[in-house]
């Protein structure tokens, strides 16, 4: 029981010094020209594999931020990559989802996760390897090739969304019921 204790508070000020090493980096940069709540974090570049970069970094900080905040609190955090169409090989495509679930042209939606998805997976590999509980759920449906996708921007069915769920309960059990 007083490992169980000590171990717990270790976490939290392992916690603790991860939220405050993440305000002190914040200090140091430029602050947004636009209300964060709002808009997010300024993005000066142009640039759209800039701007894609930037914006998978702010999701990994915030994925950190949220981690270290649960920490500090014994809370346990699960963060979750959904499942997406527009993912190379990630999906056995039903005539029906090729027709309604995959518009490429002048879907800036599929232009994002095209370009986006292998950056969030392999930062979510990174994110694994700094201790954020992160699972990468794009490739669940691999080998799957029912009807799925409903629109030309991530959504899925009720069938779909209960294997997510299923993923998800499978991973969050695991957690507390090892193997």
């Amino acid at each position: 029981m007083l490992w169980v204790y000590g171990n717990q508070k270790l976490d939290a000020q392992i916690g603790r010094a991860k939220i405050n090493l993440l305000d002190y980096g914040k200090s140091t940069k430029k602050k947004p020209t636009s209300t964060l709540e709002a808009t997010g974090p300024s993005i000066v570049s142009k640039e759209y594999d800039a701007v894609m970069a930037s914006s998978v970094d702010f999701w990994a900080r915030s994925s950190q931020s949220f981690q270290a905040i649960a920490n500090a609190h014994y809370v346990p955090y699960f963060h979750f990559l959904q499942p997406n169409q527009y993912v190379e090989g990630s999906k056995v495509l039903s005539e029906k989802e090729l027709k309604d679930a995959i518009i490429v042209e002048g879907n800036p939606y599929a232009r994002a996760a095209k370009a986006g998805y292998p950056l969030l997976s392999e930062t979510g590999k990174q994110l694994i390897a700094s201790q954020v509980n992160f699972t990468d759920l794009t490739q669940m449906f691999a080998n799957n090739s029912e009807d799925l996708y409903v629109d030309s921007c991530c959504h899925v069915n009720q069938r779909g969304y209960d294997y997510v769920i299923d993923e998800i309960i499978k991973v969050v059990r695991g957690h507390f019921q090892p193997e």
